[in-house]
């Protein structure tokens, strides 16, 4: 699946997440891939299975939440 997200200024890469149960459950989410890029592509999912993902910023200021979808 390719992802793609809108640049975030001052941030110096991306934290690519993704839960496969419960999105309400912190601790399903897992971290799947860094990127410097606005993109990432993951690869080896099950079809028919359900996936949400989450992008965070991570920059001068930490880690902060940029978006999340299924």
């Amino acid at each position: 699946m390719d992802l793609k997200w809108d640049l975030v200024e001052y941030s110096r890469n991306y934290h690519v997440q993704m839960c496969s149960t419960d999105p309400t459950v912190e601790a399903n989410w897992s971290l799947v891939g860094v990127s410097s890029k606005t993109s990432y592509t993951v690869s080896n999912l099950e079809g028919g299975k359900i996936y949400w993902f989450r992008i965070t910023a991570v920059g001068t200021l930490g880690e902060v939440p940029r978006a999340m979808w299924s």
